[in-house]
């Protein structure tokens, strides 16, 4: 029997739909407190994107929004998260945001093996872990599967 491979069901319905909740996206952008800097990072899974803010040098903070969210949404807390520690607000492949799913996540094991090659590829050996809703059950995941990786 042939294995016939999902494609991945895409997150807006219409390309008008994409480019409002991308304006909207820059909106909430402009009210970011504090300097960021964006990147689109390519994993296995798609393209990934990310907020990042703080000093370089410090302990990493992984920001993982709730269901139906985007990193957008730690606009009211980043400038207090970001004084001590490099800030990194990933938006959830899975999710509305800026990141693009190119290749289905179907187990625990996916979506963990997608949040470990974001960590290598930011050179994120340990960090702490800030989810809200769906975030924190993320955060639950990588904890489990992967615990030197989480150190709160």
């Amino acid at each position: 029997m042939k294995t016939i491979e999902r494609l991945p069901k895409p997150v807006f319905k219409t390309p008008n739909g994409r480019e409002e909740y991308y304006k909207a996206y820059e909106r909430t952008l402009s009210i970011w407190p504090i300097q960021f800097k964006e990147s689109d990072i390519s994993t296995s899974f798609g393209v990934t994107h990310v907020i990042a803010c703080g000093p370089a040098n410090e302990i990493p903070i992984v920001l993982l929004h709730g269901a139906q969210a985007s990193s957008t949404m730690w606009y009211a807390n980043i400038k207090e998260l970001a004084k001590n520690n490099r800030v990194y607000a990933i938006d959830f492949i899975l999710e509305t945001g800026k990141s693009i799913l190119q290749k289905e996540i179907s187990s625990r094991q996916d979506l963990v093996s997608w949040f470990l090659q974001i960590f290598d590829i930011l050179h994120i050996k340990q960090a702490n872990l800030v989810g809200l809703s769906r975030g924190a059950w993320n955060a639950v995941a990588l904890s489990i599967c992967h615990p030197e990786r989480v150190n709160k």
